[in-house]
């Protein structure tokens, strides 16, 4: 085949480089003379063109095994600095200590380094942690700075062991804490029963109030009236609704923000630019800016919903936080659903 920047080929020979069953490309050949190419050329470029199959195969592999290092990298540094984000996010111990030779104190992080101190960062899977500063060292020599190195990068391989081990504790007694709150889900007898549970073992405990409002007829035939099922309140405060409550659903606003597996958090709602005016001061007249409302679902059947309220602004649910709450309304529609059936069957049997 004639080629612009060979015009003077008059031989050519082609040879697939092959490794296994795939064929990576070609050794293409080509000679000015013609019937250039013989029975032992051939044999020598294929052993060539062999030998390129499977160095070029070689480097495939390991562009790949890099680049699925690189990304193996990348979402260890991802999930080492969300890690710590999550840590620090949760902790309410100070994450900053001085040792003047004598003792370890707690000290407040100001970010700030005299003239003169060494300064060494903490560093976990590339991901900056923390620094060690050393005040007014005795020496900078270029070993004194070796040893700092040393001691940081065994400090930050410690920290993160340690970080580790009590995250793994705080899942832990999470998980712990779900399952007896499930247990007493299952366990209930009475709507109070249930919302107790629910509350005692989430992030809810932290809300003043709560209560399950119940639907006359479920979400997709139109309810117009909720009734208050069950409440609960911390020591001292008062429900905003009594048990047996009755109002119509067009006086309640919030039920319509709460979609069907959709939960609805409101943790500062008189500085929420999402919330409208009307939600505010409604809110602001029952005393209320951090709410929760989850709807109670069984099956296809929306018959319900588990509010929670505080006149406080309430520290910030995490994603995990809200999946723990959402599974255990899920456990309490469930329970709540049930005790409606045994109800309604114990009514009909009284009345025949």
């Amino acid at each position: 085949l004639p080629n612009p920047l060979l015009p003077d080929t008059k031989a050519e020979l082609a040879l697939p480089l092959v490794a296994g069953n795939q064929v990576l490309g070609v050794l293409d050949v080509q000679a000015d003379a013609a019937g250039y190419f013989r029975d032992e050329d051939v044999t020598i470029m294929t052993t060539l063109a062999n030998q390129l199959a499977a160095s070029l195969q070689g480097a495939q592999s390991l562009r790949r095994a890099e680049e699925t290092a690189a990304q193996l990298n990348l979402l260890t540094q991802r999930l080492t600095r969300e890690g710590w984000k999550q840590f620090t996010d949760a902790t309410t111990d100070t994450l900053a200590y001085t040792y003047d030779l004598q003792k370890v104190e707690a000290a407040a992080d100001t970010g700030q380094t005299q003239d003169g101190t060494m300064v060494q960062p903490l560093q976990v899977q590339g991901e900056e942690i923390g620094s060690l500063v050393v005040t007014k060292p005795e020496t900078l020599t270029d070993d004194a700075r070796e040893v700092a190195a040393e001691v940081a990068a065994r400090l930050s391989s410690h920290l993160e062991n340690l970080r580790l081990t009590q995250q793994t504790q705080m899942v832990l007694n999470r998980t712990e804490t779900l399952y007896q709150g499930s247990a007493q889900i299952i366990q209930a007898t009475t709507a109070d029963e249930v919302l107790t549970a629910v509350i005692e073992s989430t992030s809810l405990r932290q809300m003043e109030r709560a209560s399950i409002l119940l639907f006359d007829r479920p979400w997709d035939k139109n309810p117009e009236i909720a009734t208050t099922e069950a409440i609960w309140a911390q020591p001292g405060v008062t429900a905003i609704l009594p048990v047996g409550t009755t109002f119509p659903l067009a006086q309640f606003p919030i039920a319509h923000l709460i979609g069907q597996g959709q939960p609805v958090v409101l943790e500062d709602i008189q500085n929420n630019e999402a919330v409208g005016d009307n939600l505010q001061q409604l809110c602001a007249s029952l005393q209320i800016n951090s709410l929760v409302g989850l709807d109670l679902t069984f099956g296809d059947s929306w018959f319900g919903i588990l509010t929670a309220q505080s006149a406080e602004t309430i520290a910030e649910l995490s994603e995990q936080d809200v999946r723990q709450i959402r599974s255990l309304v899920d456990q309490a529609a469930t329970v709540m659903s049930n005790l409606q059936l045994i109800e309604e069957t114990t009514s009909r049997a009284e009345q025949e």
